[in-house]
């Protein structure tokens, strides 16, 4: 990787992101798509999850419908984890609230070190000083994740 003239370029914070995953994938032969899941709670939770690298595989838009079910039909859902919550507007939510759908169980590959491929999604909450992040463990709304996600593998081997 030291040909590849990194020491000579600017290095964004958007663009480390890129090459620690080129870096970790060439040198250790890291698992990219733990190491994409990793980086992607990195970011969630660096910078108020301001920064939204785009060599990263946000699934923003492939899980849209569902979380905006969340936020706008399932209050009383969202109320579990957000204890005041009241559906105000879209910029309002983007602005205080971030749900990533990952593949993989990241608290607990963090927490043992160990992955667990197991969709899993993660509510951050940057209304505080200190970003807050849960796991959304509702029956109803996991079950219609996994219906999606399953939607979309088929059509993807169609």
């Amino acid at each position: 990787m030291g040909n590849n003239g990194f020491h000579k370029i600017g290095h964004s914070t958007k663009n480390l992101y890129k090459y620690l995953t080129d870096f970790a994938v060439e040198k250790y032969q890291a698992d990219s798509q733990v190491l994409d899941n990793l980086l992607r709670y990195d970011a969630l939770t660096s910078d108020e999850g301001k920064i939204r690298p785009e060599s990263l595989n946000w699934n923003r838009e492939k899980y849209q419908s569902k979380t905006a079910l969340f936020w706008k039909g399932l209050p009383s859902i969202v109320r579990k984890y957000i204890a005041d919550y009241s559906f105000t507007n879209w910029r309002d939510i983007r602005t205080k609230y971030h749900i990533e759908i990952f593949d993989y169980d990241v608290p607990r590959l963090i927490a043992v070190g160990k992955p667990l491929e197991k969709l899993t999604p993660l509510l951050f909450d940057y209304t505080a000083d200190d970003i807050t992040v849960q796991k959304i463990i509702d029956v109803e709304f996991m079950a219609r994740i996994k219906a999606l996600a399953r939607q979309r593998a088929i059509k993807c081997w169609q």
